[in-house]
């Protein structure tokens, strides 16, 4: 067990705050964080009953303490917290309250918390999820106001920011919602919107790293396109790449900005699609697949990273007006498992389809047919694209399988 130490002007375990409620925190040998008070009828709602907020105040600091443990120059912050209150919790009778750590995620972490008087019978219990903030975010914090005055003093109505840690990054999101605009690198067509008051400059972030763990593969939201198909070294993606960019696009596209502004005739997509990839913005708490409405939250937001499963496997094809234009049809399928194959298809602006079938039960041709059945543009047909989308899958198909061939021989 483990003494952890308390702040001097906290309302909970502030030793200099003279309302606080001076809980002492201890660590123990479980990763659980546990504290005993008597609460004085001072902290009551009704007479002889802690009121309710300060039983929000004592489970939120005990899981809070759960997350970040013995780490003096570790924060975290409060994101939800749902609070179960079971029993009146009494005043002047001793308490045990404990908080404990249930799952962590990068910088997002779910913890639990509970009330319970000295028979052990449950009062009070909340859920809590918390968002991590860099160790140095008192430093951030410092070096942020000191940017400020410096803005003041400009007296520009736009104004550019480059944090050099995550706990800057917090600071500016909390004091400029709604007001933001990340620069993500490479883009196609940056537009500054009229509502935007100031630029955050991301690439001090370490947001183009490559990660490889047991799950799979993680992608960094400002690695560009010729980084991904360098990190991922499969065949048919580096020919996607080749259709989506040339060489100079290639080489400052970010992640970031090419899944905002992709389409459905966006090829490199469409490979992320077949391939189940799952996007972690700033400020959600789980992975999100594609979709209009990831797209939607990039308008105000960023990838922090994409997330490749196992297993990685690819099969690309597509029909365009020329060898290097954007497809009027393109398929993309990867193998997740033996029993499952999951196909993404495009060539449409407006276009994301994707289906899952069994090989060697169901070949796919109709459920593609069907999903290319109105299909009509300017660029081409329905029954063209249809023909084309059932060629398209057979090859991607012949891909994966030859894929198997090849490691079994191996």
């Amino acid at each position: 067990m483990q003494q952890l130490p308390s702040s001097r002007s906290c309302y909970v375990c502030g030793r200099e705050n003279p309302v606080s409620l001076r809980m002492t925190f201890y660590l123990q040998d479980n990763g659980e964080v546990t504290s005993e008070l008597v609460v004085p009828e001072a902290y009551a709602g009704y007479p002889g009953m802690v009121h309710g907020g300060n039983i929000v105040a004592m489970i939120d600091e005990a899981a809070g303490r759960a997350v970040t443990g013995d780490e003096p120059n570790r924060f975290a912050v409060t994101s939800q917290l749902t609070v179960r209150y079971r029993k009146p919790v009494p005043t002047n009778e001793l308490l045990k309250v404990t908080g404990r750590l249930l799952k962590k995620r990068g910088k997002v972490s779910q913890a639990y918390g509970e009330i319970r008087n000295q028979a052990g019978y449950l009062l009070a219990e909340a859920d809590a999820i918390f968002v991590e903030i860099a160790e140095d975010f008192t430093k951030a914090l410092t070096r942020l106001k000191w940017v400020g005055r410096c803005m003041k003093m400009m007296k520009t109505e736009l104004n550019y920011v480059r944090p050099i840690s995550w706990g800057e990054l917090e600071i500016l999101q909390m004091e400029f919602q709604g007001q933001i605009m990340y620069l993500a690198g490479g883009d196609y067509h940056p537009k500054v919107k009229d509502n935007v008051s100031i630029l955050i400059d991301l690439q001090e972030l370490d947001l183009d790293q490559v990660g490889y763990t047991e799950d799979g593969i993680t992608l960094g939201g400002l690695i560009n396109l010729k980084q991904l198909g360098d990190a991922l070294e499969l065949p048919d993606l580096q020919e996607a790449i080749s259709i989506e960019a040339g060489a100079n696009l290639r080489n400052s596209l970010s992640l970031t900005n090419y899944v905002k502004s992709s389409t459905g005739r966006s090829v490199v997509q469409i490979c992320f699609n077949a391939m189940e990839a799952e996007y972690s913005l700033t400020r959600e708490e789980n992975t999100q697949a594609h979709s209009a409405a990831l797209k939607a939250k990039l308008a105000d937001d960023f990838i922090e990273e994409i997330q490749i499963p196992n297993p990685i496997s690819l099969a690309f094809a597509s029909v365009g007006r020329s060898p290097k234009d954007q497809p009027v049809v393109a398929v993309a399928a990867s193998r997740r498992s033996d029993t499952r194959i999951h196909v993404a298809c495009g060539g449409l602006e407006s276009m994301w389809a994707e289906f899952d079938f069994q090989p060697g039960t169901d070949d796919g041709e109709n459920t593609i047919r069907d999903l290319f059945k109105d299909a009509n543009d300017q660029w081409a047909g329905a029954e063209y694209r249809q023909e084309v989308a059932t060629v398209l899958l057979s090859r991607c198909l012949r891909k994966l399988n030859q894929d198997i061939n090849t490691k079994e021989e191996s």
